[in-house]
């Protein structure tokens, strides 16, 4: 049986996401959709109705999906000339990206899942993951480094840590705590909103929020830093 993919609409995308001053909505996201976040040269990207892809819910199929299968599928829904945008070819490394979002850069492209990078297209993606996609802003020397933030609401505060992949002293890599990550969210019109709270030297921030589902997105401006997105519900 054909996989198929369904688009979650902008309605429902803005329904699942609040200001701060906002109160709770159901959350209508399907049961079994990954998450998705893309980058495209060090700046969150947007999908061809200019809503944010930031955590963006993909339904996925039943019986599983590879990510290769994911970003085919977030061209298909979100990019403007469908999946047009998204080339690959056989290398000698397996399946490799030739073209991302439109961009051809000689194969300067990422995709990790749920923080870890991915061997290649074929790696398994399931309901609930978090698949972060990117293209090089520096294609030349892939100086751009990869964030993960993850969020945690407990009562009206929600905890977020950012992390970046770095390297220990034998070059293997490594998460490190991200300093002066920006913490921001989408309101209701699909606007990015900078809270005003930046990470620590531990890369730790705190936000309060008022009951209900948002999408918590962090941004570095100091280099060449990915997005990170995660949705998150808050209860008191």
């Amino acid at each position: 049986m054909k996989k198929s993919f369904r688009l979650v609409s902008l309605v429902m995308v803005l329904a699942m996401v609040l200001v701060l001053a906002g109160c709770g909505v159901k959350d209508t996201d399907p049961a079994n959709a990954a998450y998705v976040t893309l980058t495209v040269e060090a700046e969150l990207g947007k999908a061809k109705d200019g809503s944010f892809i930031a955590a963006k819910a993909l339904e996925i199929p039943a019986e599983g999906t590879t990510v290769g299968e994911v970003i085919k599928a977030v061209h298909a829904n979100w990019f403007a000339d469908g999946e047009a945008g998204f080339t690959t070819a056989k290398t000698e490394w397996g399946d490799s990206i030739t073209k991302l979002w439109g961009i051809e850069n000689g194969g300067s492209y990422g995709y990790y899942v749920n923080g870890a990078m991915s061997m290649g297209l074929t790696d398994p993606v399931k309901a609930g993951d978090r698949v972060d996609v990117f293209v090089y802003k520096d294609a030349k020397n892939f100086s751009d480094v990869y964030i993960i933030l993850n969020a945690e609401a407990a009562a009206d505060k929600v905890n977020v840590n950012v992390q970046y992949m770095g390297f220990d002293a034998n070059w293997n890599a490594k998460l490190q705590p991200l300093k002066g990550a920006k913490i921001c969210y989408i309101n209701s019109k699909g606007n990015l909103v900078d809270s005003g709270v930046t990470t620590g030297e531990d890369g730790n921030a705190t936000i309060t929020l008022k009951n209900g589902i948002y999408r918590i997105v962090a941004i570095d401006t100091d280099a060449i830093y990915t997005v990170s997105a995660q949705k998150i519900t808050v209860k008191k």
